[in-house]
């Protein structure tokens, strides 16, 4: 059982996926997949490639990957290279940083209804670092330089699985010495089990929001309304919510000086305003 497994002894499959947007069930899809095996700091395998999505790649997304529809257009679609992923997945514990976004993606993705829900424990380095580190900012971009990782390349998907794997081997290394993990099953713990993907399935939370929702930042959205008009707004965001197919964030508006709730996907952009 993986679950028993001395940390030492185990494969872990660190995964991240470039995407054509944030919401799968909208229709976004992988536009390119990095995957690493390890084991005990060794290379056991490894899968990079881009992805032909099968749509064209919005221009908000080519602007942060720098993936291009010229670039994807005789790369292999997600159901060849499946097979190849599978088999580096197996028997392995997946890492991710922020897992519930690429896992979304990647039960969207897979054309094996046997192989889902994705059976394998996953271990999310963003859960460990908001958890036991105390960094100024728990995205992979900021913590990259932080713990002198190479940053070459960020937001390509091998670039970031290199870090993740340096991150992961940053928080072995960087417990507090009252923890002391020994088998998967410890490791688990210390994130507060394992990662629940399925009831946020096509949704993703963006990383910017998940951590002003825990630091109290006061972003600033341009917002899409219902009647196609776009304002720009402050807010506090307090909290998240799903109703049926969509995902909403509820936050403390500074334009109308009231709560209010915003679909998520008719914000357009955000950035953070205020850090406290």
């Amino acid at each position: 059982m993986i679950l028993t497994n001395k940390i030492k002894d185990t494969s872990f499959t660190i995964i991240d996926t470039e995407t054509t947007g944030l919401y799968p069930k909208a229709g976004d899809r992988i536009s390119e997949i990095g995957v690493l095996r390890i084991k005990n700091g060794k290379k056991e395998g490894e899968l990079n490639t881009l992805v032909n999505p099968g749509k064209p790649i919005p221009k908000i997304s080519e602007k942060i990957t720098g993936i291009t529809d010229e670039m994807v257009k005789d790369a292999p679609s997600f159901k060849e290279i499946q097979n190849e992923l599978i088999d580096l997945m197996d028997n392995s514990v997946l890492i991710f940083h922020n897992a519930v976004f690429d896992l979304a993606f990647l039960h969207h993705e897979i054309d094996k209804p046997n192989f889902l829900p994705i059976p394998n424990p996953v271990i999310d380095t963003l859960l460990l670092t908001r958890k036991h580190f105390n960094f100024t900012s728990n995205a992979l971009e900021k913590l990259a330089p932080v713990i002198n990782a190479n940053t070459a390349g960020m937001h390509r998907a091998m670039a970031d699985v290199l870090v993740t794997k340096e991150l992961f081997e940053y928080i072995l290394k960087n417990l507090p010495k009252d923890i002391s993990p020994e088998t998967v099953s410890d490791f688990l713990k210390l994130q507060g089990g394992d990662v629940n993907y399925l009831g946020s399935i096509g949704f993703k939370v963006p990383e910017i929001i998940s951590n002003a929702l825990s630091t109290k930042n006061i972003l600033r959205i341009r917002y899409l309304s219902k009647n196609g008009d776009e304002t720009v707004r402050e807010i506090e965001p307090l909290t998240i919510r799903k109703n049926e197919d969509k995902l909403y964030l509820i936050g403390f508006c500074m334009l109308t000086n009231k709560r209010r709730t915003f679909r998520m996907d008719r914000i357009k952009k955000m950035k953070v305003l205020i850090e406290e």
